[in-house]
């Protein structure tokens, strides 16, 4: 099972979150299964986001002994919200080991966007270091069809120090992108990692209707980085800081640090602590301004009492400060209204506190409660005046457990303050159990609105795919 999460961000304020959960499975000797959830938020300065939840099946047989290998793969749209077409797309592909060092590979796709295909080959040139390229046409959903060249490569240089390089280029109809990427991680003993990297990128618009954020047809960026981590039996911490520059007609500076930690007290107790901090400086005709300024600070913990064994209880509480952070959202607490404001328009600070339980009656049946409050502040961009936006969530759920499978019935109400209203629905959903540890599944939402005061949209409405992880 592998769950991984990216967000890539230009200078034309152009973010892509991604999320992924991957699931593998052997189907005899020949036969490989796998199975993707996938979901891709798409934010554009001056434009509305754009949502999009994918499945997606794997089907792959071994070919000679294991070095070849074909594959198909289906992917379907199950929720998408926003200007974005389905990506409902089939892929026929095959990799193939030529020789003990080399390999190559073809794939070939076809989808309600459009046609493409690409190669790819990877060289190791010894048992340290590794060469890899690959050309890609495909159609993406902003810029339209691009292609796409990568070329990079990997080296130990020590048992503990590894270095690592990749050089990109994208061409399609609105611009010409270049990056550069360099990086080293090093391990000194089994607990611990460092890590650092630093990379440039340019942004060519070919469009001149379609500029930059600040008015520029070509742009930079660079980007340094450092992260730290170290984990034992009973604590563990992860550390990242970013200093990022953009060069155009204005020169930006941004600060990014993400932090995370968590110990376990013992068997029964544990608690969490989160701190992200996020400040960009701009910088036009000789003056110095704060474009956006963001704070989320967490301390949470997970409860499992002695004397009552069948409860586990989690709690958290959270501190946001957020001045126009340009990929979160921001809800209308007049929800009444059908209206929905990004965060170029408010401000906000909040505090949000949460507490969740679950109550196992037998082997199959499960009850589970949330609460959560949310007492905050917004205000409009760039006005001195701030006016209270509270907000409370209450729900319960029926889980119903047979096998590896996992049935879920919840209803739940949202109340806001400042509309002295409530939004009341429903939410049902189907999991998969993988392993001890993860569940995969898909669900409707029957409401317009998360469980997550601390960023709510009321885009939430239909179907959704998700990926519960437990650690």
């Amino acid at each position: 099972m592998l769950l991984s999460y990216s967000q890539e961000k230009d200078k034309a304020n152009y973010v892509e979150k991604l999320t992924r959960a991957q699931y593998y499975t052997a189907l005899g000797d020949v036969y490989t299964a796998a199975f993707e959830l996938q979901h891709r938020n798409d934010h554009n300065y001056g434009e509305d986001a754009t949502h999009e939840a994918l499945i997606a099946a794997k089907l792959e047989r071994s070919f000679f002994d294991g070095r070849d290998k074909g594959y198909i793969i289906q992917q379907l749209t199950v929720a998408k919200s926003g200007d974005v077409a389905d990506d409902n797309r089939t892929t026929i592909g095959y990799n193939s080991q030529i020789t003990d060092s080399i390999n190559i590979g073809a794939e070939i796709f076809a989808s309600n966007r459009g046609a493409g295909g690409g190669i790819q080959a990877g060289w190791d040139v010894n048992e340290q270091t590794n060469l890899y390229t690959k050309v890609l046409n495909d159609v993406d959903s902003t810029s339209g069809r691009g292609i796409t060249t990568v070329v990079g490569g990997r080296t130990k240089a020590t048992s503990e120090l590894e270095l690592y390089s990749e050089r990109q280029f994208k061409t399609s109809k609105i611009d010409h992108t270049t990056s550069d990427v360099y990086g080293v991680s090093y391990k000194p003993t089994e607990a611990q990692f460092i890590e650092g990297s630093y990379s440039v990128g340019r942004v060519n618009n070919r469009n001149r209707d379609r500029t930059s954020l600040s008015g520029h047809d070509e742009t930079r960026r660079d980007v340094y980085a450092a992260g730290y981590g170290y984990k034992n039996d009973w604590f563990q911490i992860r550390n990242r800081l970013e200093y990022r520059i953009d060069e155009g007609s204005e020169r930006i500076r941004q600060w990014v640090t993400t932090n995370r930690a968590k110990t376990i007290v013992s068997e029964n107790l544990s608690w969490l602590a989160q701190f992200d901090f996020a400040k960009t400086f701009g910088n036009k005709d000789t003056s110095n301004d704060v474009v956006s300024n963001y704070t989320e600070s967490m301390i949470g913990f997970a409860y499992r009492p002695k004397l009552i064994n069948n409860l586990n209880l989690f709690g958290k509480l959270t501190y946001v400060y957020g001045l126009d952070p340009d990929d979160q959202l921001i809800a209308n607490s007049t929800s009444s209204s059908g209206k929905r404001y990004t965060s170029s328009l408010y401000d906000q600070k909040s505090w949000v506190w949460s507490l969740e339980g679950v109550y196992e009656w037998n082997a199959n049946w499960e009850t589970a409660f949330k609460a959560a409050h949310r007492q905050g502040h917004l205000r409009y961009k760039n006005e001195s005046n701030w006016y209270s936006s509270g907000a409370s969530l209450y729900a319960l759920r029926l889980n119903y457990k047979t096998g590896d499978w996992e049935y879920q019935v919840e209803g739940r109400t949202l109340r806001t303050d400042l509309a002295d209203d409530h939004k009341d629905g429903f939410v049902t959903s189907i999991y998969r159990n993988i392993g001890d540890n993860i569940k995969m599944g898909v669900g409707y939402n029957f409401t317009d609105y998360n469980d997550n005061l601390t960023h709510l949209n009321y885009r939430s409405h239909g179907w959704f795919i998700n990926a519960v992880g437990s650690f």
